[in-house]
């Protein structure tokens, strides 16, 4: 926590920035606060942690081969482009500029220069993000995570899976 705090969340201004008044899980709580931070609650080997989808630098932690792996590796794939798929976000958040639930449209831009159509859109709440441009940096990075994440790998291994971390 201190790491993400000195190095990502205080120098890019991500905070959570709303009063907590209703009865809730501390799991709850922890998952809201960390979403403006691009940030997620994990355990890694016993041990409750927050990870957050950045650049790990310039190595990987571990590689896997061939050879340790007990089957063939199986990739997964959804194409994109397809009718059924999003084609962009919209972020509902509180303004504490008017005091009352906004939306921001999310959409990438075409090689042709025009903005995605939006046809089908997926609507996501921000919790916790009282201001415009935190809550479209936030629905760019869901919409940017639709549109690239696309490809899945599934391999099992005896004890060499343990070497890898969430998100690395």
């Amino acid at each position: 926590l201190e790491r993400l705090e000195s190095t990502r969340w205080s120098p890019r201004g991500d905070h959570y920035d709303k009063i907590i008044k209703d009865q809730g899980t501390v799991k709850s709580y922890l998952l809201e606060v960390l979403t403006p931070g691009y940030s997620e609650l994990t355990i890694d080997r016993g041990v409750i942690t927050v990870v957050r989808d950045e650049p790990r630098g310039p190595s990987f932690e571990h590689v896997y081969n061939p050879r340790v792996m007990l089957k063939p590796m199986k990739r997964g794939f959804v194409g994109g482009g397809l009718p059924d798929q999003f084609d962009g976000v919209d972020v509902k958040y509180f303004s504490h500029l008017t005091k009352q639930i906004e939306v921001v449209k999310c959409r990438l831009q075409l090689p042709d220069g025009s903005y995605e159509p939006g046809v089908k859109v997926k609507t996501e709440t921000l919790e916790g993000v009282g201001d415009r441009t935190r809550a479209w940096r936030w629905g760019m990075r869901v919409r940017r995570a639709m549109l690239y994440r696309q490809t899945t790998y599934e391999f099992e291994t005896e004890l060499a899976g343990l070497n890898s971390s969430y998100m690395s």
